[in-house]
């Protein structure tokens, strides 16, 4: 098995994007058209207590996805490895 990573077009990030996660900013490489940054968000559901209840909301998190598809949540640059995105060659 070859494990050599390797830069992704667009055309195949809008493919492999889960439904969770939104795309607001995209970098590009310099001498090609391969994704080296991407910027955006992700849907996270967080539990909260509203008059005694539990309830489910969904809250937006900052994210963003070096060129290999893997995610980094938060300012902090913190690993999230559910938010990758799943390149198979």
């Amino acid at each position: 098995m070859n494990n050599i990573q390797k830069l992704h077009p667009v055309s195949e990030w809008e493919k492999k994007r889960p439904t969770s996660v939104y795309y607001q900013q995209i970098y590009f490489t310099d001498k090609s058209h391969e994704v080296k940054l991407v910027k955006g968000t992700i849907q996270i559901i967080r539990r909260v207590m509203s008059m005694g209840a539990s309830i489910n909301e969904t809250v937006s998190r900052k994210a963003h996805w070096d060129g290999y598809g893997c995610c980094y949540v938060g300012t902090h640059n913190k690993r999230n490895r559910d938010y990758d995105i799943p390149f198979n060659d």
